[in-house]
């Protein structure tokens, strides 16, 4: 049988700007991404993007015989860069059939007619029109020749080194904060098999396979290895975006590093973005930001005062106020920063999020600075989502968010914030298509037990409107 490319061949009658526009609007599924970034997760494994939820990056390991997945801190950064992985990625993308590690995207495009995908191709397209680096890179992805295998490097890097953290947000696992590691560890040791089933489905049984995998698994070293410095060497004179989250990426001293790396090699025109949940702050990691051309910060909050410090437990707002307006007063002094805040949108705090959008709004108009706020829906753990909330509960609730959007609006001037129409489709959009499930419903409230029983908190009393029936 005669092979047949499976590549969507792209019209040679454009010019290139609008080819990669043509891919975008009539490929269906297809991402820019395979041919701009690489993601690492906390213990240096490549992925293509932080959406992804799977691990397939597989290189055989001469020494033990094995198969295992890439690693930043241990692989060479072209070999990672043209491996069957990021082949088969940029194949599929092309096909319009989708890459089979992308569900999240596919999903959530489906619940919220948003997604990463979508937003990835939209800003990448805007910064092909001002670079034409860029713009260069971004043409492979239309080439009707072989466009798996790339004679380039990758210029966009998303790195998560490790798992250092100051908070114990409730969303998060033992993988991204070193501070929920050893409280579950210590919830595992100290509870009994014979407490509520469902506390003893989630401690013994959930929490001990994830410190299981931190216990298996390298946090530390591979972001301090000869390789890992090698691999930011290679792409840090033309890099065009660095990506770093954690943990809390403000205290890994690493980032400082490859910040100073950036900057050795004269590349202040690398757009930084970084997460953070602003609980502290660290000098010697803003004094170098400010180094740099473009800086996005990403502020991630999921509520205010009392539901922002049992979420994002042990913050304390004070200390966030305190460094929120550290960060917009250099913010207000620089052109090319730009300040986003995402909100895990989750089922303690779909319908506490008003206080926030004002405080946003007024520290906007306070500083003269845009912020630019998104709810991201939050499908892991399942008893936290939405699906544990009464469907009746959240249908009630679309007209306050309906309600909220328009108070907010008629205050703002849409320089400074703004809720757009497309923010809100994706907020209400979460609150509608999430079917109820009874189970976990019941099994939320047992995640809040364990929490209040460990941290001296009252979350079961907080939430309490939240049970079913």
């Amino acid at each position: 049988m005669e092979w047949v490319d499976p590549k969507i061949h792209v019209p040679d009658d454009k010019i290139a700007s609008d080819r990669v526009q043509w891919a975008v609007n009539n490929i269906p599924k297809f991402c820019i991404l395979p041919w701009l970034n690489l993601h690492t997760t906390p213990n240096g494994e490549i992925k293509l993007c932080c959406s992804i939820q799977t691990h397939n990056s597989l290189v055989m390991d001469m020494e033990n015989k094995v198969e295992r997945p890439f690693n930043f801190g241990y692989d060479d950064i072209t070999r990672i860069w043209n491996s069957d992985y990021m082949a088969n990625a940029r194949d599929s993308h092309r096909s319009g059939l989708g890459f089979f590690a992308c569900d999240e995207c596919y999903i959530s495009e489906e619940r919220t007619a948003h997604s990463p995908r979508m937003g990835q191709n939209e800003s990448w397209l805007l910064r092909q029109e001002v670079d034409q680096d860029v713009q260069k890179t971004m043409e492979l992805s239309t080439t009707n020749s072989d466009a798996a295998r790339i004679d380039s490097k990758p210029i966009s890097l998303e790195l998560r080194l490790g798992n250092q953290c100051n908070l114990q947000c409730i969303s998060c696992w033992p993988m991204s904060s070193s501070l929920i590691d050893d409280e579950r560890r210590d919830i595992i040791a100290n509870s009994k098999h014979d407490e509520d089933p469902l506390a003893t489905e989630i401690i013994h049984h959930q929490w001990q396979r994830e410190v299981n995998d931190v216990a298996g698994t390298d946090l530390r070293e591979w972001f301090d290895t000869d390789q890992f410095y090698d691999n930011i060497r290679v792409i840090a004179p033309s890099l065009k975006r660095l990506y770093t989250t954690g943990g809390e990426p403000t205290l890994i001293k690493a980032n400082y590093k490859v910040l100073q790396m950036l900057l050795d090699a004269g590349n202040t025109g690398c757009r930084i973005e970084f997460t953070s949940n602003m609980k502290t702050w660290n000098s010697a990691f803003y004094d170098r930001l400010e180094q740099f051309d473009e800086v996005e910060v990403q502020m991630s909050i999921d509520g205010l005062d009392e539901i922002g410090e049992f979420l994002r437990y042990p913050t304390k707002m004070t200390e966030f106020y305190d460094n929120v307006d550290r960060l917009l007063r250099i913010a207000s002094e620089k052109e090319n920063w730009t300040i986003k805040v995402y909100t895990v949108l989750q089922a303690c705090n779909y319908n506490h999020l008003m206080p926030l959008w004002e405080y946003l709004m007024n520290q906007s108009h306070r500083y003269g600075v845009n912020i630019n706020w998104w709810p991201i829906t939050l499908y892991m753990p399942k008893y936290l989502s939405l699906h544990s909330v009464p469907k009746e509960q959240r249908l009630d609730y679309v007209k306050t968010v309906q309600d909220n959007v328009k108070i907010i609006n008629d205050q703002c001037d849409i320089e400074y914030f703004w809720i757009s129409e497309g923010t809100e489709q994706a907020y209400v959009e979460s609150l509608i298509n999430h079917d109820y499930d009874d189970y976990l419903n019941k099994k939320l409230f047992s995640y809040l037990d364990i929490l209040d029983k460990s941290r001296g908190t009252n979350g079961v009393e907080m939430f309490k409107d939240l049970r079913g029936d």
